[in-house]
C-alpha cells in the first residue's frame, strides 16, 4: 500500500477498471494475477468436498490447467454475472468429470507452481464452514491481501509500523510510533487517515476488476466484509 506525496493513488474511472483482470488475462498479460486470486479458493472448495490434501492438489492444478487449455477465459462474457460465481460452476462442472480429466491431465502442459503447503496450513484452520463458504471466505482473504499488499508497496517501510492502525483501528496514542518514523503526532495522523482512504479505494480497485457494475462492487464489498466477519 504508496508514499505519503502520492497517497492519492490513480483516478482512473470506474469504467477502465471493471473487469481488467479477466478480460486482459485473455490475452495472457495478467493471468498469473487471474490465478493468483482464485486458486486458493478453488482449493479450499475442493478440500471441504472431501478430497484429501494430494487429491485436492491434483485437482486444483488438473482444474486450472484445463481451464487454459479450454480457453475457459473466452467463454466468459459480462452477462455471465460475477467472475467468481462462473469459476465456481465451472470448478463444479470439472469435479463431476474427474475421471475424464484424470485421463486428460497426463496429455495436458506443465502444472502450475502453487504453494500448497502454506494453502494446507489456512485450510487447517478454517474451521467448520461449508465448501462454498470457505471458497467465498478464501475470495475475500485474497482481496483483502491483494489490497494490502498494494498499500504497503505505495508506503514502503512507514507500512509496518503504521499497520494496527490503518486496518484495525487501533485506538490511543500515536507518539511513540511517530516518535519511531520521525515524525509530528499531527503528520502521523494525517497518514493513517489518508490511508485507510486509500486502503478502501483499493479495496473497491480489487473488487471491480471481476464485475460489471458500480452497484455490484457495493454487493461485492459487503459480500467480502460478511465473509470475513468484518
Amino acid at each position: 500500500m504508496p508514499r505519503e506525496t502520492s497517497i492519492g493513488g490513480s483516478r482512473r474511472s470506474f469504467g477502465e477498471t471493471r473487469w481488467t483482470v479477466v478480460l486482459l488475462a485473455r490475452d495472457r498479460k495478467e493471468l498469473g494475477g487471474l490465478i493468483d486470486r482464485y486458486w486458493k479458493p478453488c482449493y479450499f472448495y475442493i478440500r471441504r468436498k472431501g478430497h484429501d490434501v494430494e487429491d485436492a492438489k491434483d485437482l486444483t492444478q488438473g482444474f486450472f490447467t484445463d481451464f487454459l487449455v479450454r480457453d475457459g477465459l473466452g467463454r466468459v462474457s459480462r452477462s455471465k454475472g460475477r467472475f467468481r460465481s462462473f469459476l465456481l460452476a465451472c470448478l463444479d462442472h470439472f469435479l463431476s468429470n474427474e475421471y475424464d480429466r484424470r485421463k486428460a491431465q497426463k496429455r495436458g502442459p506443465k502444472p502450475l507452481s502453487l504453494d500448497f503447503e502454506g494453502a494446507e496450513d489456512l485450510f487447517s484452520h478454517a474451521g467448520k464452514d461449508s465448501a462454498a463458504r470457505l471458497y467465498l471466505r478464501q475470495w475475500a482473504v485474497a482481496i483483502l491481501d491483494r489490497a494490502t499488499r498494494a498499500l504497503k508497496e505505495e508506503l514502503g517501510p512507514r507500512f509496518d509500523a503504521l499497520r494496527e492502525y490503518i486496518l484495525a483501528g487501533q485506538p490511543g496514542s500515536v507518539r511513540e510510533v511517530a516518535e519511531r518514523l520521525g515524525l509530528t503526532e499531527s503528520n502521523v495522523k494525517v497518514i493513517i487517515h489518508r490511508s485507510r482512504r486509500r486502503y478502501r479505494e483499493l479495496l473497491r480497485a480489487e473488487v471491480a476488476r471481476t464485475v460489471e457494475t458500480r452497484g455490484e462492487v457495493d454487493d461485492e464489498l459487503k459480500e467480502l466484509f460478511a465473509a470475513v466477519g468484518t
